[in-house]
């Protein structure tokens, strides 16, 4: 009898630097040039990230890193794929640095109250900004507006900007995205989206450096669900609580971004 061995997805993806795996999990501790330059060509569907602003929000928040890395977002995305990102209102301008891929629209990510202050008064939403290798096609067409909502295996209080919605990610994911498809996030934070990758049957590579995020993001991967405050488990790292005070004080530091 023949058997024919079954190759898993992850075998074209380096083994170094892996800090977590699931079936269709794979989350790196490193800095993203590092892991991407040994990815292969034409190796991921989709990527979607929250990259840093610089907006000094911590000692990583470097938006250099997002716009250096261009070429290897272009390299290992497959033929007609979307490059989608959270941005900030503030930096809108800078994003014209991106020279490789087509900007096609942005996304209105909507909250029910004041985000954060800006120069008109109350801010309420957050852009998601939509660019294309090739010419990538919709899978589930909806409106551009997203409603920053969580889905109930959420069942805290978040108190972390850079954890984004559940619920938007989810619809992203309908919109742009098939089953099993294979989901990079070069700046993963708190894991968020691989969260919900894991609900909606996608593959998900994160990369993350900091120790302390992608702990968090492993264990809201594996357990499937959040039920405290980022915050209460960041408070498991009592000597990094110096590092995250722009976290525990997260209303303050919205109201000055913009």
């Amino acid at each position: 009898m023949n058997f024919i061995k079954k190759v898993s997805w992850k075998n074209k993806f380096p083994e170094e630097n892996r800090y977590f795996e699931l079936d269709d999990i794979i989350l790196y501790q490193s800095n993203a040039i590092k892991v991407l330059s040994k990815f292969p060509d034409r190796s991921v569907d989709i990527i979607i990230t929250d990259p840093p602003y610089g907006i000094n929000y911590n000692e990583y928040d470097n938006s250099n890193i997002f716009y250096e890395l261009e070429k290897e977002y272009y390299r290992v995305l497959k033929p007609n794929s979307w490059f989608i990102f959270w941005w900030t209102i503030k930096k809108i301008p800078e994003i014209a640095r991106l020279k490789l891929f087509k900007y096609k629209w942005m996304i209105v990510c909507l909250f029910h109250s004041t985000y954060s202050k800006c120069i008109l008064g109350d801010r309420t939403y957050t852009p998601i900004f939509i660019f294309a290798k090739g010419e990538p096609k919709v899978i589930y067409r909806r409106t551009d507006c997203l409603l920053a909502e969580e889905l109930p295996v959420i069942q805290s209080k978040v108190n972390a900007g850079d954890f984004k919605p559940t619920f938007a990610l989810s619809q992203l994911l309908l919109m742009f995205t098939k089953e099993k498809n294979i989901v990079l996030d070069p700046f993963m934070g708190f894991g968020s989206l691989g969260l919900v990758c894991k609900l909606f049957n996608r593959k998900y590579i994160g990369i993350e450096k900091n120790k302390e995020r992608i702990e968090i993001a492993k264990k809201l991967i594996s357990e499937g669900k959040l039920v405290k405050s980022i915050p209460e488990y960041l408070k498991n790292f009592p000597d990094k609580k110096e590092r995250f005070k722009n976290i525990f004080l997260f209303s303050n530091f919205y109201d000055e971004l913009e």
